[in-house]
């Protein structure tokens, strides 16, 4: 769904093909309206299909300051481009004060508030560094053929797409399936009533939940019924004794891009994978460039690496597809820990002897020999509904921690008391104990405003933890330490992702560049 992420929340409007009225007292969820939408798309453009079809599609982007649709006059900031309404909103979850824009009004917007607390006048030469890696994010899609933007905002309208070839949808559609709301989490909408209601019916009436499969007796599906509708030609195998043709070679150094990778496991650009391979992908890529994991010689040496993967949603849907790993870092053995609301959920929907809840890993891979036989286990930490830090003793801590999409950035808005709640611990153990923290989100503003705010703001808790410990460092050492936690965000990092999801989305705020995995956060102490 089309999605305005509001400093981190996922506020989404309603598709343009219908009107808040005409909806307010039904139980359609968003796959249904999308399916509905481009039902009525192609009645009104016979003869058209696939891209050039959704291509028709002309929702306004999304006002940077209420964040709902830009509907004239819009306006632009000369410097930064960012966009504006014709009405403007404040705060609009707790105030309902709108104006005109004018020259006037832009002088208010000048000097108010965002939802991260901060003004226009602070912000608008950081979004006008931002603004430049909407050609980045074109380039990446221009790669795939199936790949279009609206000319309207330049983005990508994902899930019209996926609806078009009928991969859109939540129980049933495999590595495909996910939760048939307008928010991009397994939970309802936050800030907007009318799409909270719906979502929750929608999640009430279907009773999905992410990791559903592995409720089943066969928990992991066969890649060719994960992918679905997807030929054989388009999808990336790990079992080579059935398919050898698709043995990729033995890697000795990273790959770098999404061109890269398609060459080395022998996909056309054509397969549409890399919309749900972007997840163990924007893994790949912190293991390698943020945490300086490379491939290893494995006839001579071998390494342990034990993850923990904190607000696991949607990637209990394709857990299978992080065997990856193991065939692009040769020379390991991984092991993954799943934590989360979604993944205690899901321990909640079974009984203690069942595969999700069992001690042990609930999926395995090795990779061939020929690849430097890694091997990757996944397991989940259904007894807690948050992250858990172990304790100061533990004989194996994690070696990182990471998160997709984490939503740290979301200060000061709906979503803030869910992130202090979800993130302070782990932020405030990576500091203490010196864990790298390494997570991914959709816009580089996000990661710079937000994100940067609540790290700096856990350094006073952090130094007070820290004195506190059992054990503490040396006197020189601990001098050293508590300088590096004082010198505000010398220790924090923003990077470019690569291997983000395939275009931008669609009516975000102000039309920055924004895409599921689109940066990468480095707390590295």
């Amino acid at each position: 769904m089309r999605g305005s992420f509001i400093q981190g929340s996922t506020f989404q409007p309603i598709p343009h093909v219908y009107h808040h009225s005409s909806i307010a007292n039904t139980t359609m969820d968003a796959h249904r309206m999308i399916y509905e939408g481009l039902q009525k798309l192609k009645r009104q453009h016979p003869g058209l299909t696939g891209k050039e079809l959704l291509k028709t599609i002309t929702d306004p982007p999304a006002c940077s300051v209420c964040s709902g649709p830009s509907t004239p006059p819009t306006k632009q900031c000369s410097a930064c481009n960012l966009l504006f309404s014709g009405l403007y909103a404040s705060q609009p979850s707790t105030k309902d004060v709108r104006a005109l824009i004018s020259s006037q009004g832009q002088k208010r917007a000048w000097s108010n508030q965002f939802s991260s607390g901060k003004t226009h006048k602070f912000l608008c030469p950081k979004f006008k560094r931002h603004m430049k890696r909407n050609a980045d994010m074109k380039a990446i899609l221009d790669f795939f053929p199936w790949g279009f933007v609206c000319d309207v905002d330049g983005s990508f309208l994902l899930q019209w797409f996926l609806a078009e070839r009928n991969l859109l949808g939540s129980t049933g559609f495999g590595f495909w399936s996910e939760p048939p709301t307008f928010s991009s989490h397994d939970q309802p909408s936050i800030g907007n009533p009318l799409l909270e209601n719906m979502d929750a019916e929608a999640l009430r009436s279907t009773k999905y939940i992410n990791g559903y499969m592995l409720l089943k007796d066969l928990p992991h599906p066969d890649p060719r019924d994960g992918w679905l509708r997807l030929p054989d030609s388009e999808i990336p195998w790990y079992d080579f004794t059935d398919h050898p043709e698709a043995l990729p070679s033995l890697l000795d150094d990273v790959i770098e891009s999404w061109s890269d990778w398609y060459t080395w496991r022998g996909l056309l650009p054509s397969s549409p994978v890399a919309l749900i391979m972007h997840q163990v992908l924007s893994v790949y890529f912190m293991l390698t460039h943020s945490l300086d994991y490379f491939p290893l010689d494995a006839d001579t040496q071998r390494e342990t690496l034990h993850f923990d993967l904190i607000g696991a949603e949607r990637e209990l849907n394709i857990i299978p597809l992080f065997a990856e790993l193991a065939l692009l870092l040769p020379g390991y053995d991984l092991k993954l820990t799943f934590w989360g609301p979604s993944v205690h959920a899901l321990g909640t929907r079974v009984g203690p002897d069942s595969l999700v809840n069992r001690d042990g890993p609930v999926f395995a891979y090795t990779a061939p020999a020929s690849l430097g036989g890694s091997t990757l286990s996944v397991s989940l930490a259904t007894q807690h509904t948050l992250w858990q830090a172990p304790p100061e003793n533990a004989a194996t801590p994690p070696d990182a921690l990471l998160a997709l999409n984490a939503g740290m950035g979301s200060s000061q808005n709906e979503w803030w008391p869910v992130a202090q709640n979800e993130w302070s611990p782990v932020a405030q153990y990576a500091l203490v104990s010196r864990v790298p923290f390494v997570f991914t989100d959709y816009q580089e503003s996000f990661l710079e405003v937000g994100t940067s705010d609540f790290v700096d703001m856990l350094r006073d808790r952090t130094l007070d933890a820290y004195r506190a410990r059992p054990q503490p460092l040396p006197p020189g050492d601990e001098a050293d330490y508590q300088a590096m936690l004082r010198k505000g965000s010398g220790n924090w990092t923003v990077r470019w992702n690569p291997f983000q999801r395939p275009g931008k989305e669609g009516a975000n705020d102000g039309a920055l560049p924004n895409t599921a995995n689109g940066f990468v956060f480095e707390l590295i102490v």
